[in-house]
This record gives structure tokens, sequence and C-alpha cells, in this order.
């Protein structure tokens, strides 16, 4: 497991000594350890509404669109559990060009 911790330094300078200066680099761990800890909470979300439901999401996709009669409960989880998806699929590149520096600083 990566350690959370970042490699470098982090201190505030006092007000009346030379301006903090931050490479890419280090700006690019704080970023992924936001972007993991997101990754964290999708995952963990994902994997509860597996368990809650005890089948995969195609499953349970197939199961709530070709119901006969409606269950607004599940149709919520199904429409946040789809988001999640999107939102965790879309994390997982932003992760990805982190890692390889592809991203930029206003």
């Amino acid at each position: 497991m990566q350690s959370l911790r970042p490699s470098f330094p982090v201190s505030t300078p006092a007000p009346d000594s030379a301006p903090l200066v931050v490479s890419k680099a280090q700006v690019g761990e704080w970023l992924l350890l936001e972007e993991l800890d997101k990754e964290r909470r999708y995952q963990e979300q994902l994997v509860g509404w597996q368990a809650r439901y005890q089948m995969s999401f195609e499953a349970f996709e197939q199961r709530v669109t070709t119901a006969t009669t409606e269950v607004f409960g599940e149709w919520d989880d199904y429409i946040d559990w789809q988001a999640t998806r999107d939102l965790h699929a879309a994390l997982l590149k932003r992760i990805a060009d982190i890692r390889r520096s592809h991203f930029q600083i206003a």
C-alpha cells in the first residue's frame, strides 16, 4: 500500500521570508492523495450497493429496468449507483493522468 505521507517536507515560511516555491511534482503528490481518497470512497459505495443487492450493477440494472412494478427506492439506488460508477471511471482516468504528470497548474 502506498504511503499517504508526502515525500517532501511541508512547512509555511515566516511572513518576512522568501515565498514558498512548490514544484509540479509536489503538487502532483498532493493531488494524487486527494484523488486516491475520493477513489476509496467511491469504491466503498460501489461495494456497498453490490453487497446490499447481492448482485452486479449490470444484473441490478436489468432487474430495475425490466420490473413490472416500479420500486422507487431501487430506482433511486440505480441512479446513484450508475452515477457513482461514472464518477469512479472518470476519477480513475484523472488518477492515471496525475501519475503521468498530465495536469496543469494555474
